[in-house]
């Protein structure tokens, strides 16, 4: 592996593999180790994430206690764990994420790394689209702030239960694809299922991907 990948975020790629880890990773302290779960239906994701460290790890697969098949890598690197949580990756992440220190230009990468991990586009009847993402109250607020609407206002998710875990739920296709055009715009890695979405909603735009 690259084991200085991480050290500084200085690329779409780096900036890109942060967010996404920051949303479906975990960090192993004990082992020195860190990892990614996906589901195998996104397996080529992890793919590309190994190809990105240049590590040869192989990538295992498991059933959850629902029987859902995931797959999985685990990767052994003091240097790499560190400098995750150097730039924010925490162990217990669920309720102390917050945005990282990254240089502006990076940022768009970080935020749709991050979407790739724990947003979605929904589509429904009549085409129309919505923008989701769950986070921690302070994540979110930055990436609101980023996406430039930093005046929604979160949802509370389990509104039941003491906990940061919050959700942007935006909606009207021009809104929606001005947030997408901003995270997607002169990128060259994302989430392939993702991006099509993106694609049919421009294409209501008579605008076409590239």
């Amino acid at each position: 592996s690259d084991e200085y990948f991480f050290e500084n975020i200085d690329s779409e790629e780096k900036a890109y593999w942060l967010g996404f880890i920051y949303a479906d990773g975990f960090i192993i302290s004990s082992r020195d180790a860190f990892g990614l779960s996906l589901s195998v239906k996104d397996e080529s994701h992890i793919e590309k994430f190994l190809k990105s460290i240049k590590s040869n790890n192989k990538i295992s697969r498991y059933f959850n206690n629902m029987g859902f098949e995931y797959s999985r890598i685990v990767i052994h690197s003091k240097k790499l764990k560190e400098d995750l949580i150097k730039n924010g990756c925490l162990e217990n992440k669920t309720f102390l994420l917050k945005f990282p220190n990254i240089d502006k230009e990076y940022v768009r990468h970080f935020i749709r790394g991050y979407f790739d991990g724990d947003g979605a586009i929904s589509r429904h009847t009549n085409n129309n689209f919505r923008f989701r993402l769950c986070g921690t109250e302070s994540l979110l607020n930055s990436i609101l702030f980023e996406i430039g609407f930093p005046n929604s206002k979160l949802n509370k998710r389990h509104k039941d239960r003491d906990n940061d875990n919050f959700d942007i739920d935006i909606g009207g296709n021009k809104q929606v694809l001005k947030i997408l055009d901003y995270i997607y715009s002169d990128s060259s890695i994302f989430l392939d299922r993702k991006y099509k979405i993106y694609c049919e909603l421009k294409s209501l735009y008579m605008e076409t991907c590239r």
